[in-house]
């Protein structure tokens, strides 16, 4: 029963990786993603998205994702403050790319 939790949501973020056909994404690069994502069978976005902390946790909870622990990802922000801040990355497993 758990392994089908979060189905659709897993099967978009596979298919996210697939479409843009890079091996990794940061968290924002996701949601955004997510967002713009067209349904599979229509040409229509989905009404329903996840915020940024359900999609965190969908993805530490299951197999199909890994963090990418050996590189730091800086992104600078350019606005009143010039800072750059670390944020995560994020590359499907084995399990993840069998889904594909």
């Amino acid at each position: 029963m758990a392994s089908n939790r979060n189905a659709r949501l897993r099967q978009r973020i596979v298919r996210l990786f697939k479409v843009r056909g890079v091996e990794k994404l940061t968290t924002r690069e996701i949601m955004q993603g997510l967002q713009t994502q067209l349904q599979s069978n229509r040409p229509t976005p989905y009404k329903t998205n996840p915020t940024i902390n359900e999609l965190i946790n969908v993805m530490k909870r299951h197999p199909e994702f890994k963090t990418v622990k050996n590189e730091k990802a800086y992104i600078s922000y350019t606005g009143n403050n010039s800072r750059k801040y670390e944020v995560c990355l994020w590359k499907l497993s084995n399990k993840g790319r069998e889904m594909l």
